[in-house]
């Protein structure tokens, strides 16, 4: 995980985000189901990123949104004065110490953060699961339900899910008892408590996803919103079932998330009495139109801005002109007080055409040392470069490698020497390699040959 990367996921999330509020609001004039929206835009804000981080190669570079580069390699760049060990820091911080490797730790607060996050849900959900079994079982109107003290009107279980009403309920007039119940029947008929729980994981699997956050709450008022219409569907009037709804919501204790139930916040009870007395607008198609174009386009920035992996794309180093290593050496010592990276370290013009293509990138991260840079023949850089833009179809793709494996040998040759990678390089199609890379803590070898010049 880098700080690249975790802008480019909050960009994509917004961007969906912001499509969702527009395919909403069709969808409430063609009375179609809201909560899809919102179940989508959440679905995108979480694999998209995932695809970015996994299998790059399966989202297209559109090139929708230019900024979306620079703005990562950006930060990537702002954050490498203060990395320990960089080219600007002084004095050097000890090989493979743990805060010099920034996505590690990102990775390890994102790890703490998301179990934090489940267990403070299963934690919730554990105490409605009890509180719904300490219930007495009642009737109304021919449905079976709990009776809790104050708790409800709710949704609570899963398989087995229950309709818990408070107490206080039971004394309502039998019209207004019957739309209690008859909501929260809409509820589990739906299957509305399995949709909230997938939002719940979602949320848990990238908590410090704010876009997704706002979703999941949308998602709440579009799923009460959608049960709504059903009732009136039914034959609900209208006036009877809001003023049930004021009054309800207004008594109702709030519950945990992870619960189906009436109490929210005042702007959701808004929303929701606004949606239900909405007429339809004429000219559905003309109105609708824009907004679903307008939602399409934000989808498909929101794929760009997600496949642009990485601070920015990095280079192939694979051509590197005669005196490089040593403008990169004299570029690294000197220091300055810009923060973007030096540009002979990732600018790489192209070599002879006649050369193959390995199928992959390497990158050695902004920033990064080279060490015994005065003898050419010693001269290697402070960390193992890592596999990035590994082609879908190549024979590196298919020898194993995947983007993020970090390459710990070229031919027997250790990575970090500033020649090794050109024994992959700068080699004729059909030439055979093998790298020695290292995966979530395992490492394995990559036998693969040299493709085609015209994969370059």
């Amino acid at each position: 995980m880098t700080a690249a990367w975790a802008l480019q996921a909050l960009l994509a999330g917004a961007l969906l985000g912001t499509g969702a509020l527009a395919a909403e609001r069709v969808a409430g004039w063609a009375g179609l189901p809201r909560r899809a929206a919102w179940a989508a835009a959440m679905a995108g804000s979480l694999l998209l990123p995932m695809l970015a981080l996994w299998a790059p190669g399966l989202l297209p570079d559109l090139g929708i949104v230019p900024a979306a580069r620079g703005a990562a390699a950006a930060l990537d760049g702002a954050a490498a004065p203060w990395l320990a060990g960089g080219p600007y820091a002084t004095p050097a911080a000890a090989p493979g110490a743990w805060w010099t490797d920034l996505p590690g730790v990102l990775g390890i607060g994102w790890v703490a953060l998301s179990l934090a996050t489940t267990a403070v849900l299963a934690w919730s959900w554990m105490r409605l699961r009890a509180a719904r079994d300490r219930c007495a079982t009642a009737e109304i109107d021919g449905i079976e339900v709990r009776v809790a003290d104050r708790t409800g009107p709710a949704v609570v279980g899963l398989l087995h899910p229950a309709i818990v009403v408070p107490r206080w309920a039971l004394g309502l007039p039998p019209e207004e008892r019957r739309l209690v119940v008859l909501h929260e029947r809409e509820h589990v008929a739906a299957g509305d408590h399995w949709l909230l729980l997938l939002g719940a994981a979602a949320v848990a699997a990238m908590p410090w996803s704010l876009p997704l956050w706002l979703q999941h709450r949308r998602l709440r008022t579009a799923v009460e919103t959608d049960c709504d219409a059903r009732v009136l569907a039914r034959g609900a009037s209208p006036r009877s079932y809001g003023r049930v709804l004021i009054g309800t919501a207004g008594r109702a204790p709030l519950l945990p998330f992870p619960a189906l139930s009436w109490s929210g916040s005042t702007s959701q009870l808004e929303h929701r009495i606004m949606s239900m007395t909405a007429s339809r607008p004429s000219h559905l198609l003309l109105r609708a139109t824009p907004l679903l174009a307008a939602a399409a386009g934000l989808a498909a920035a929101a794929c760009d801005v997600a496949g642009r992996t990485g601070p920015g794309t990095p280079p192939t180093l694979a051509t590197a002109p005669a005196g490089a290593e040593r403008a990169a050496v004299d570029t690294v010592r000197a220091p300055s007080k810009s923060t973007a990276p030096p540009a002979e370290l990732i600018e790489v013009p192209p070599g002879d055409p006649s050369l193959g293509d390995p199928g992959f990138g390497a990158w050695f991260g902004i920033p990064f040392r080279i060490l015994d840079g005065d003898d050419p023949a010693r001269a290697r850089t402070s960390h193992h470069p890592e596999a990035v833009r590994v082609g879908l179809g190549t024979g590196a793709w298919a020898a194993g490698l995947r983007d993020g494996d970090v390459i710990l040998a070229v031919n027997g040759v250790d990575a970090r020497r500033l020649g090794a990678l050109k024994e992959v390089f700068e080699q004729r199609p059909g030439t055979p390699y093998v790298l020695r890379v290292r995966r979530d803590g395992r490492e394995h070898e990559v036998r693969a040959e040299v493709g085609p010049p015209d994969a370059r």
